[in-house]
């Protein structure tokens, strides 16, 4: 659901750090605070560390917090398309 809503708003934004502190403001839970607090005071900061877009931002967020087991994760959808698939058709 969120990407339908970045396809819909990510021309609404001003500037590309608007964007970045949008994306950080999506984030919530105790594993992230730390990372979103890190990353928004080197956006506000301007530290030349600090992502240059949003889509370095999203890099960065797969990087931390990407999925473990991407193989499991991978053959769980193919299954669960697959298992839409046949529903569609029946």
């Amino acid at each position: 659901m969120q990407s339908v809503f970045w396809q819909q708003s990510h021309g609404n934004f001003k500037s590309e750090m608007e964007k970045q502190l949008w994306i950080t403001s999506l984030c919530h839970g105790k594993a992230v605070e730390g990372w979103v607090d890190w990353v928004t005071s080197m956006l506000v900061d301007r530290n030349v560390e600090a992502p240059q877009s949003a889509t370095e931002m999203l890099a960065y967020l797969k990087i931390y917090f990407g999925d473990p087991d991407e193989k499991s994760t991978a053959r769980h959808d193919l299954d669960t398309s697959y298992k839409c698939e046949e529903l569609k058709n029946t």
